[in-house]
This record gives structure tokens, C-alpha cells and sequence, in this order.
């Protein structure tokens, strides 16, 4: 063979390794096998349209164009050719260019004719409004009488040259396309239908986070185009923002809406639309019952002096805090403002090669809790045998003031450990547990009295779901927020905080395995609930509810089509939006309330999908550990605004511990952390028990500092921090040295 031969053999197969490696989504492979093959066979079109696709892909539309025009001079009868120049052309704003290729298209291949709805839209687009309602009538008439994106731009056409009344009168009979929500967009061109309707219609059916994401883009799109032809030109530019920037789909047409918002003028502003999608308000919500109010004890107050713990270590005092630092207790999971922010200052900058200074650790039983201290009180809650512990300890030196137990027969089904998740609350002179077995308790802070008990599991007839209780109580004025998760009812019930006394119920989805969040809502407040556990089919999703009434102002579902799955991750409130995530193939969302009462699903990304972490907000973006498991588990970014993902990625490192007495060097990565941003930076927490300092930016991550605080997995709890000092739970025993779970406290104040 000669050397023409092999080259000719060599420009095949990197034409077919380029076409197989774009195939399976591996674009910049395909990328570098087609600029090999070019270089081998330069006058084989192949290589110039594999490398136009992958620049069209990647929307650099000037150098696909450039190759594009190679592919038509290489291959002047190829009708793909010209196909695919059109469609390029018309994504540049080339409409009569686009026209011209897709007419050469046709004419090399006449069988292209009658459904080209591409060239229908260069028409549009070339305000030839005549060829185009004939280009959807012939398609309509030929091809298929049974898609209403079809009646559509059939009608946009008509009215854009002879108005709404003439296109209505004109409007193609569509009937049997099934796609949610098309129907209701057509009723909405015949004038029969409302743009809430379109919108209420795109959420039916518990779509998944892509389904939903994918509707709510045409929807959008196509009541942006409904309204302009309308003239509602201010309204229009909402819609089809919405569409192009919020719900990016990987299809011709989003670059449709993307052609269409340069139609708009420079100068125009969108508006809100009064026509949005209303809050689902029950017309009668169900009322429940308190099935059985508890007795009130009123012990007497004691203060017992604090006392050497027996399974605590002490190492050494921490250092002074500085003047300057700010401060604050830590009374419940995610802190003081139920967001994993702290206002925190003053706190050491980088870990010693060592990490920080231990000053005290006590061994501990099982669990997932973190503590709640208040003052001079730590209180922690896991379990020691066949019985749950709940333990009050002195926060600097870990002595002891009370403790108290109950039994405990939970065991998990999945083989997790079999200690409580939530964690305690505290509140004034009083603290509350919920235990594995939802045994909801009030005890006085100072002495561990009981005030009050509920045995929540049995009252409300709630079997033991999937992973036991995990939600941690909410304190809100004068109440005290629980899931419950009963048949039928309640989601979510409201306990006078003093008595124990129901005071409502709301929701009749199971218990969701996140905690409440509060928030103020437009200067009202609300609670955030996010429902669902295990039901069959799966079923739950978000409440938003009146705090002091019960009254549910808004229910959105959201959950996994998996039978085995939960939603575990706490809502996060932004000003007058809400995020909120899942896994299990489910992905998150953002709703905008307005002071309508109404609400929007401003965008979906099926791609977030947090486990049970929750994610953190800071200066227009989340940051959060996406992934359901380790291996899939990844560090993003999303834009708040947008829901686009700004980046995503993996920190790993190599580490060298010794196993069986040998010196080994692994990989370590933070798999599925948690996050807390304080002074300036975000503190994060990884599985494994290894404590980093990040810098999180829009643009990406960097490590500032690590240290390793043990070798053991499931480190799920957020880390709590109060006065300078970081309290972490090793949940598991070691994997390097067998230390068995521990309640760690670190110095983390700053050097003088």
C-alpha cells in the first residue's frame, strides 16, 4: 500500500473514532480526532462537519460556519450540507442566507419539502409570512395533521401580517398531539385559554426535574411569542427571558427564543405579568386533631455544678477570644439563622500541619445529631445501648451537668446506624429532642427535668419509615414545629412549646427527612416544609405555610419517581424565592413568590440534586455537594438568578495513612460534605472527617487550607460553631486506627 493509501486508510478511521467519540458525548476527543483527520485528508467533508458540529455545540457559530462553508464546496449535492448551514445561518440572524440552503436543501432532495418547519421559520423570522403559513399548511396537510407546534407558527404568521382575529379564524384544527402543556397553549392562541392556565398545566402529572424543565421552556417560549404578536411586547420579553435564560434546552429551539430576544428593542424593560400561575390554596384544608395531649410537669429549677465526664478527654484550654470577635450560640441545626451562615469573626486563617487544637473529645454512642449550646450549655443527643442519651455538658471543657436516657429499640433497614438524626433545639430555659423513634421531649436546660413528653410514632399512628425521624424541630415564637408524617396527615405539626398541646396540622404528604426553615416572605412569616417520605407511589414536596394558623399557602410537589428515596435536604430562602433539592434522579428548582400571593417556578436544573446536605447562598449563587453518593458526589456552583450551572467539580488530594502497619498513599476527596460560609470564607466538612478552608467564587474553588481530623466515613452533621469553637461528630469508628465515634471540639479562634 502506498503512502497515498495509508493516509486515505488513517483520515478513515479518525473520521470514524471522531464520529463515535462525539456519538457518546466525549466532544473534545471528537474535536481533536477531526483536526487530525483534516490535517491527514483534507479534502474529505467529513472531518470539516464532525469539527463544525462540535463548534456549533459549543455556540462558536463563526468557525462552524467557516466549516460549513468547506462541507458545501467539498460536497456541493450533499442536501445535509446545505441543511445544516441553514440552520447555522439562521442562528446568526442570517434568515435569507438560512432561506437560500434550506431552498438548495429541497431542490437536491424534494422528499425535505413539505415538512421543512426550519425554512418555515427563516420565513418567519424574514417576515415572509406568506411562505411561511404555507410551509406549516403543506406540513399540516402532508405529514402530520397532529402537531400543534404546526397550528402554531401557523398562527403567528397569519397574525403577524393580518392580526389575532384573522389568525384565530385561520387557525390549523390540531387534535391528538398529548405533549403537556401544547393543549393549553393552543387554547391560549384560540382565546379560549390563560397564560396560568399554560403554566399550571406544565407542573401536572409530577414531572421529573427535566420533564418539568422542559415543558416550562416551551411554555414560556410560546406565551413570550402568543404575546408579542399581541402586542404585549413588555410581557412578551418576560416570557421568552424566562424561557431562553432559565430553562436552556438542547434543542433548535432554544435558539429560536434566543433569535427572538433580539427582536426586542434595546431600550424595553420586562415587566411582571399579573397572569401568573396562583398559589394552590386548598378550598378547605383538612383540619387535624391533637389525638393525645401530654402532661405538663413544673419541675423545680435546679442548676447542678459541672462535673468530669467519665468518657471525656480534655486536652487543653483554648485560646482567649479577641475583643474584637463577633459571637453567637449555635441553638439549632444550621445555626442561628437556619442557613449554615455564620456571623462568626476572628477565626484561624490556616490549620497546622497537625490541624487545629483539640481541647476536649468524649466518646460517644451512635448517631447523626451535632449539638445545640447556648451560654455555658452544650447539649448533645445520641445513643448508648438500647437507650437514647441526651447529655449536657460545659462547652469549653466538656464536664458534666446532667444527663438522661430512654429505651430505644430503632433499627435501620438499611444497615445505617441505629442512633437518632435530629438534633436538640434549645430555646430560652428549655430544650427539645426528637429521637429516632420520634420521642419528642422538653426538658428544662439548667437540670435535664422532663416537662413535657410525646410519643409522636404512636399518637399519630406513623410507622417507622425508611430511615426513622431526621428533621430537626423548629422554634417559632411560641411553638415548636415537628414533621410527623401521619397517614393521611398532618406533614407537619405545630406544639405549643410550654405545654406540648397540637395546635395544628398541615399537609398530608409523609414526613420529608430535611428540617424546617423559616423565613419572611415579603414581611410575613412563613414556614417551609419539604415533605416526603416513604409512600407508595412517592409522593411529596414543598409547603409553605402560615406559621400561627397552619393555613398552607403553597404546596409544590417535587419528588423522586423512586419508591426508595426521600427528600432530606433543607429549603434555603432567598429574599422571595425559594430553592429547594432532592436526588434519586430528581434534581432542584427555584420558586419566586410575589406579594400577589402567586408563585413561579423561576427555573429547574435536574442536575443539583442534593442528597441530604443543604446547599448555602452567597452573593447570587448556591454553592452545594451535589450527588446521592460518594462516587457521583461533586462540589457546584448554580446561578441563583438562572439556575445554570456555574461549574463543577471534585476536590481530591492524595493523602498517606498507614494500614496493616504500612505507609499507603490514597486518594481523598470531600465526597458528600456540608458547607458553613463564615468570615468570609466557606468551612467545609467532608465525609471522611477531613476540615478545609475554601474560597467559593462564581468562577471556581480553591483549597486555602486542610487538615485531616480523623479517618472515618459518614460525617454527614454540619459542624457547629459558637464562640471561636468548632464542634464535629465522628459518627463511624476510625478505618486507620479503630477510635470509636467522638464528639470533637477544636480551637478555632484566631492567634492574637
Amino acid at each position: 500500500m502506498g503512502a497515498v493509501g495509508q493516509a486515505q486508510q488513517t483520515g478513515e478511521q479518525l473520521l470514524m473514532d471522531a464520529a463515535s467519540a462525539y456519538r457518546e458525548g466525549r466532544i473534545d476527543e471528537a474535536f481533536s480526532l477531526a483536526n487530525q483527520a483534516i490535517e491527514v485528508a483534507p479534502g474529505d467533508p467529513t472531518g470539516y462537519f464532525i469539527r463544525g458540529t462540535v463548534f456549533e455545540s459549543r455556540q462558536d457559530y463563526a468557525q462552524a460556519l467557516a466549516d460549513y462553508d468547506h462541507v458545501v464546496g467539498l460536497s456541493p449535492l450533499l442536501p445535509l450540507a446545505y441543511n445544516r448551514r441553514g440552520g447555522l445561518r439562521f442562528k446568526l440572524g442570517d434568515f435569507d442566507g438560512s432561506i437560500a440552503d434550506f431552498d438548495q436543501e429541497v431542490a437536491l432532495d424534494s422528499t425535505k419539502g413539505d415538512n421543512h418547519w426550519q425554512r418555515g421559520l427563516s420565513y418567519f423570522y424574514a417576515k415572509r409570512y406568506e411562505d411561511c403559513r404555507k410551509q406549516f399548511e403543506l406540513s399540516f396537510n402532508t405529514v402530520n395533521p397532529n402537531d400543534y407546534e404546526n397550528g402554531i407558527f401557523h398562527f403567528l404568521c397569519s397574525a403577524a401580517e393580518r392580526g389575532l382575529q384573522k389568525a384565530r379564524k385561520g387557525l390549523l384544527p390540531i387534535q391528538g398531539d398529548e405533549r403537556i402543556p401544547m393543549k393549553q397553549i393552543y387554547d391560549l392562541y384560540r382565546g379560549r385559554g390563560s397564560v396560568e392556565d399554560v403554566l399550571v398545566a406544565s407542573e401536572l402529572g409530577n414531572p421529573t426535574a427535566a420533564e418539568l424543565k422542559d415543558r416550562l421552556f416551551y411554555a414560556h417560549l410560546y406565551i413570550g411569542l402568543y404575546l408579542d404578536v399581541a402586542d404585549e411586547r413588555q410581557a412578551a420579553l418576560r416570557h421568552v427571558s424566562r424561557a431562553v435564560e432559565n430553562f436552556q434546552v438542547a434543542h433548535y429551539m432554544w435558539d429560536v427564543g434566543r433569535v427572538h430576544l433580539q427582536s426586542f428593542p434595546s431600550d424595553l424593560a420586562p415587566r411582571p405579568l399579573p397572569t401568573e400561575p396562583r398559589v394552590r390554596r386548598p378550598a378547605k384544608q383538612k383540619l387535624f386533631r391533637d389525638p393525645k395531649a401530654p402532661k405538663r410537669r413544673l419541675p423545680a429549677p435546679q442548676s447542678p455544678e459541672p462535673r468530669p465526664h467519665p468518657d471525656v478527654t480534655f486536652h487543653r484550654a483554648p485560646k482567649p477570644l479577641s475583643a474584637s470577635a463577633v459571637t453567637h450560640d449555635w441553638t439549632s441545626f444550621l445555626g442561628p439563622t437556619h442557613n449554615a451562615i455564620s456571623t462568626e469573626t476572628e477565626l484561624l486563617a490556616h490549620f497546622p500541619e497537625t490541624g487545629p487544637s483539640l481541647v476536649w473529645e468524649m466518646q460517644t454512642g451512635t448517631g447523626y445529631t451535632s449539638p445545640a449550646i447556648a451560654g455555658d450549655r452544650l447539649v448533645y443527643l445520641h445513643r448508648v445501648g438500647n437507650r437514647e442519651r441526651i447529655e449536657c455538658l460545659h462547652p469549653e471543657t466538656g464536664e458534666l451537668y446532667w444527663q438522661d436516657e430512654y429505651d430505644s429499640d430503632f433499627n435501620d433497614r438499611y444497615g445505617y446506624n441505629n442512633g437518632p438524626r435530629a438534633s436538640p433545639v434549645i430555646d430560652g430555659d428549655r430544650v427539645y429532642t426528637y429521637g429516632a423513634q420520634a420521642i419528642l421531649q422538653c426538658r428544662r436546660l439548667d437540670s435535664g427535668e422532663l416537662i413535657w413528653e410525646r410519643d409522636i410514632a404512636r399518637e399519630f399512628k406513623v410507622k417507622q419509615g425508611f430511615f426513622g425521624v431526621a428533621g430537626t424541630p423548629l422554634i417559632e415564637g411560641d411553638l415548636l414545629i415537628a414533621n410527623v408524617g401521619a397517614p393521611d396527615g398532618p406533614t407537619v405539626a405545630a406544639f405549643d412549646k410550654l405545654t406540648g398541646k397540637m395546635v395544628w396540622g398541615a399537609g398530608q404528604w409523609g414526613a420529608g427527612y430535611s428540617s424546617p426553615v423559616p423565613a419572611t416572605v415579603h414581611g410575613d412569616r412563613r414556614l417551609f416544609v419539604f415533605g416526603g417520605g416513604e409512600s407508595r407511589p412517592p409522593t411529596g414536596g414543598l409547603l409553605m405555610v402560615e406559621p400561627l394558623s397552619g393555613q398552607v399557602d403553597l404546596t409544590f410537589p417535587w419528588r423522586s419517581k423512586t419508591y426508595e428515596s426521600v427528600n432530606a435536604s433543607s429549603p434555603v430562602v432567598v429574599d422571595n424565592r425559594v430553592f429547594f433539592s432532592a436526588s434519586y434522579q430528581t434534581g432542584s428548582a427555584l420558586l419566586e413568590i410575589p406579594p400577589s400571593g402567586r408563585r413561579e417556578v423561576a427555573w429547574v436544573n435536574p442536575e443539583f440534586d442534593l442528597h441530604f446536605t443543604t446547599a448555602v447562598h452567597d452573593e447570587g449563587h448556591l454553592y452545594g455537594f451535589s450527588g446521592r453518593n460518594e462516587t457521583d458526589a461533586a462540589l457546584v456552583s448554580v446561578d441563583l438568578s438562572t439556575g445554570r450551572e456555574r461549574w463543577r467539580a471534585v476536590p481530591e488530594w492524595k493523602e498517606t495513612v498507614t494500614a496493616n502497619g504500612k505507609p499507603t498513599e490514597i486518594t481523598e476527596s470531600t465526597y458528600r460534605g456540608s458547607l458553613l460560609k463564615v468570615d468570609g470564607r466557606f468551612l467545609a466538612i467532608g465525609e471522611h472527617g477531613h476540615l478545609l478552608w475554601l474560597d467559593l467564587t462564581p468562577d471556581g474553588y480553591r483549597i486555602l487550607s486542610r487538615a485531616s481530623l480523623f479517618k472515618a466515613r459518614e460525617t454527614w452533621a454540619l459542624p457547629v460553631l459558637s464562640r471561636g469553637l468548632l464542634y464535629v461528630s465522628q459518627n463511624r469508628r476510625s478505618t486507620t486506627d479503630g477510635t470509636p465515634p467522638r464528639l470533637l471540639c477544636y480551637d478555632l479562634r484566631a492567634e492574637e
